[in-house]
């Protein structure tokens, strides 16, 4: 299901082509927005937007962050389910989203203490009101500059260790 949704909003689903209004011109899809961090740093993900004409607040508002290689849902949200969301379990304490911003059309995702394996492609998927948009982010995490000194660091072939 997860993946014919997102194979819908790229314009490529298991029917054939199907008009997405969040694609630019002649059916483009837009460039993804670029993220890069060090490893164990926060990152805020923002700009997943609601889908034009939608009411602010939407009287029914889902939304979903995907990573798209392996394709799963790690974040997802269902106004009609008040209490309910999930968040991936290799995701869960570090992702994050600010409920209320939300429903005032502001979804952002902070994700905290960043890992080298969360480098990858994302999408934010939103349905507000019967309406959909899309917003694909590429994140890039990279070594910390302590992990980086510490492995640039030349050995001395002298000093030993004796037990």
């Amino acid at each position: 299901m997860i993946k014919e949704t997102i194979l819908s909003y790229l314009g490529a689903g298991p029917a054939g082509p199907v008009h997405n209004p969040a694609l630019g011109p002649e059916g483009q899809t837009p460039l993804p927005d670029m993220y890069q961090a060090e490893e164990h740093s926060n990152i805020t993900i923002t700009s997943c937007q609601y889908p034009s004409n939608a009411a602010i607040p939407p009287k029914t508002l889902n939304f979903d962050l995907v990573s798209l290689k392996p394709l799963k849902k790690i974040y997802a949200y269902d106004s009609r389910l008040v209490a309910v969301r999930h968040i991936d379990e290799f995701f869960r304490g570090r992702l994050h989203c600010d409920l209320l911003r939300a429903r005032e059309g502001k979804i952002d995702f902070v994700l905290a203490d960043l890992r080298m394996t969360d480098t990858g492609q994302y999408q934010c998927v939103v349905h507000a009101d019967g309406k959909n948009n899309f917003k694909a982010y590429n994140l890039t995490v990279t070594a910390s500059r302590n992990q980086q000194q510490l492995q640039s660091q030349p050995t001395n072939e002298n000093d030993s260790t004796s037990l």
